[in-house]
């Protein structure tokens, strides 16, 4: 594995951990589950950020955006077991 893609991966995580410690964990007795249709309309949200950035020329704000999406699709599959290619 690429010493990038192992940077990528570090970042998605830590966006993970923000989630976790912002919303819950799967263990918690509070958690909410959101259905597959909820976190698409989240990744939507960001999606329309990322692009609103990239009109700006903001390639910090787009990369943001894009780990925040990558996290949320990390996040979907661990609430409903995504499966292996």
């Amino acid at each position: 594995m690429s010493e990038e893609r192992k940077q990528v991966y570090r970042a998605i995580d830590s966006e993970r951990d923000y989630q976790d410690n912002r919303w819950g964990v799967l263990d918690d007795p509070n958690y909410v589950s959101y259905e597959p249709s909820q976190f698409l309309i989240d990744i939507e949200i960001h999606l329309n950020k990322a692009k609103a950035a990239n009109y700006n020329i903001d390639k910090e704000g787009v990369m943001s955006e894009l780990r925040k999406i990558a996290a949320l699709a990390v996040k979907c599959g661990e609430v409903h077991l995504m499966p292996h290619r």
